[in-house]
């Protein structure tokens, strides 16, 4: 090239101009994907001989095999995508060409304009190409790079009736079709699937269908250290940790579609304990309901799972740092227990256990109770207390609004129902800020 154009100018393509002078008309076209299919030697694609009979009177067929036992007529198209197709060559010859050189793909509406073909032809046509460039590699050897990604339209550009199918269903991933990808550093080459599940087990399986063992992984680069947050519910422990200065990936068997950070939707307790490994830290706030206040006065906590030995045993067999978090009652081992009375600004009491396998402490002492908000007539102080300054008690029992909740907690994106069962991001920022001086992640 005579002058350097911007962009990667060194790459040598095939012009426009070329290629009508490659495939003029259909003879031209058909020449050309014979000399690429067979060299300009022709062999017979039922039988592999190449004792044939080429330029055979026939409307389709132009060639015909000698062997007594086969005899049958053949083209260039028999064993092909081309095969059975009533399209010309030279629309097959431009289709690859518009195919293989646009960035971003071409639709088949595009190629029903641009090639004078039905929109149907030209979907079909495409299929076929693409079916051609599936390839059956060899595991890639590393470093291979893995992720994923939900692919789907906004929902303000769909149909009245998808939206209203939608409606009430959440944001984020909710109506897209996830796609995970694995890309191996030294070839660039590219393996990636619709994933009808998008748990860890799912996708743990994909890579290691397209990874070598012991090949090199390589995730999302990360410029603060990683923390792992099981049973992560809508994320009030997230957010706490993300102050403290971590990244966060939520894991939850329920889908939570309010949780703020990175999400996988899956049973903690089907995790690869080598994968759990592979995060900096790891908090743990294993079902409550089995060791609650409620379950001891009806005495039915066998009904909820006991879940936190079998966690335990989880996180020890990763060989993570660990922190699990319930309630009191909860068979935690060497915890501390955190108020809401430790942490100035905070105005709710949820008192909380904390078990580590890392030295942590709390802030100091828990201080006197004071009166908290209700709405309860019977109660003594009713009245005399305002839910935006005095502790409330953010509960199943209603005592206060949303906003009021929200403000105590420290928490403004989540439901009712979804504070009634979090923690509050003030406890875990100082866990938090331990952890990272303990570990010497980065500075505290």
């Amino acid at each position: 090239m005579p002058h350097k154009a911007p962009g990667k100018s060194h790459r040598n393509g095939l012009s426009l101009v070329e290629l009508l002078r490659m495939f003029p008309d259909d003879d031209a076209s058909r020449t050309w994907f014979e000399r690429a299919r067979w060299g300009g030697e022709p062999w017979c694609p039922h039988c592999g001989s190449t004792n044939v009979q080429s330029g055979i009177k026939h409307k389709s067929m132009t060639h015909r095999c000698r062997e007594k036992e086969c005899a049958k007529r053949f083209s260039v198209r028999v064993g092909t995508p081309m095969h059975r197709s009533h399209l010309s060559y030279q629309t097959w010859a431009i289709a690859v060409y518009l195919l293989t050189t646009s960035l971003k793909g071409v639709s088949s509406m595009k190629l029903h304009r641009d090639l004078k073909i039905t929109q149907k032809s030209a979907w079909y046509l495409a299929q076929r190409i693409r079916e051609t460039w599936k390839s059956g590699s060899d595991p890639f050897s590393g470093p291979a790079e893995a992720d994923e990604t939900y692919v789907g339209g906004k929902r303000k550009n769909m149909s009245n009736a998808k939206r209203k199918a939608l409606k009430g269903t959440g944001r984020g991933a909710v109506g897209k079709a996830a796609v995970a990808g694995v890309k191996d550093r030294d070839t660039n080459k590219v393996a990636a699937r619709v994933m009808q599940e998008t748990d860890a087990p799912a996708l743990q399986g994909f890579v290691r269908e397209h990874v070598e063992p012991g090949a090199t992984p390589v995730t999302k680069k990360r410029s603060r250290p990683v923390l792992l947050d099981l049973f992560c519910c809508a994320g009030g422990a997230a957010d706490g940790y993300r102050r403290a200065g971590f990244d966060v990936v939520g894991v939850d068997i329920r889908w939570q579609f309010s949780y703020p950070f990175e999400f996988i939707h899956a049973d903690v307790m089907t995790l690869d304990p080598q994968w759990i490994g592979t995060f900096d830290v790891v908090h743990a706030s294993p079902p409550c309901q089995a060791y609650s206040d409620l379950a001891a006065r009806t005495g039915n906590g066998d009904a909820w799972p006991d879940l936190v030995g079998p966690v335990r045993e989880l996180l020890r067999a990763s060989g993570a740092p660990y922190i699990i978090e319930n309630v009191e009652g909860a068979p935690l081992q060497d915890y501390i227990v955190l108020c809401g009375t430790m942490f100035p600004g905070l105005r709710v009491l949820r008192h909380r256990l904390f078990e580590s396998n890392m030295p942590i402490s709390p802030p100091g002492p828990c201080k006197p109770h004071p009166l908290y908000h209700t709405l309860d007539k019977r109660k003594a102080h009713y009245g005399k207390t305002d839910e935006m300054v005095d502790f409330a008690s953010v509960n199943g029992g209603g005592n206060c609004s949303v906003v009021a909740a929200r403000d105590a907690m420290g928490i403004d994106w989540m439901t009712k129902q979804e504070l009634n069962e979090a923690i509050p991001p003030a406890y875990t920022d100082h866990l938090g800020r331990q952890v990272i001086a303990h570990l010497g992640l980065c500075d505290a």
